[in-house]
């Protein structure tokens, strides 16, 4: 299915062709059925309740999503590309191989959601709490995660060229043979990280404890470093 348009509202037909539209959804509460209806009429459904609902493939370009509760939702391969998800709660949401270019999820909680190779290049993650996040694979290539919580979180294989995370908190973290070339990093937490085949080159990491960081096979070259700084 072809989009034409990325504009409010654009993405209904498609969610009628994808599986009979909103009544074929199974939905888990009264309050999520409502929430729907809401975001199938208007496009948009700001501090909707839609907590388990099947969106799977959904087209919601530039939605209106601030504060919405879609909690473990299910949300893979949706287009949610520009959408404003501000303050939003998807934790233990289903998001692999969602299009979430540019998508703005700043002090959103995406604790425990699934993003599997998701897009998320140029997204506004500042200040959102990715603890415990299965991340692999995914694509998050100049992206803000400025004060993000990424505490435990997979991130292996994962492209972060270019991305901004100072001051976030990547303890406990797997982000061995992800991508954070050119990323800047100075000021953020790596306590316990496994950033085995890492490509660091070029990252700032002023400002960062590395001890008792394994970098075994990490690349390093022109990184920029103060430890304990």
């Amino acid at each position: 299915m072809k989009v034409q348009q990325a504009k409010p509202g654009a993405w209904r037909q498609g969610l009628l062709i994808l599986g009979g539209g909103l009544l074929a959804t199974q939905l888990v509460h009264a309050a999520s059925k409502d929430s729907l209806q809401q975001l199938y009429r208007t496009g948009e459904c700001p501090n909707c309740d839609l907590r388990g609902v099947d969106l799977y493939g959904a087209i919601m370009w530039r939605t209106n999503l601030s504060g919405a509760d879609l909690s473990e939702a299910e949300l893979s391969q949706a287009g949610l590309r520009e959408a404003n998800m501000l303050g939003a709660r998807l934790t233990a949401a289903s998001l692999s191989s969602a299009d979430m270019v540019g998508v703005g999820l700043g002090h959103a909680v995406l604790s425990g959601a699934e993003l599997y190779k998701a897009d998320l290049a140029k997204a506004d993650l500042r200040d959102a709490d990715l603890s415990g996040a299965h991340i692999v694979n995914a694509n998050l290539s100049g992206a803000d995660l400025r004060g993000a919580s990424l505490t435990g979180a997979i991130l292996s294989g994962s492209v972060l060229t270019g991305a901004r995370l100072e001051g976030a908190d990547l303890t406990g973290a797997d982000l061995s043979e992800a991508d954070f070339s050119q990323a800047k990093l100075n000021g953020a937490k790596l306590d316990g990280a496994n950033l085995i085949g890492t490509n660091l080159s070029g990252a700032d990491l002023t400002k960062v404890d590395l001890s008792g960081v394994d970098l075994g096979g990490a690349d390093l070259s022109g990184a920029a470093f103060d430890v304990g700084g």
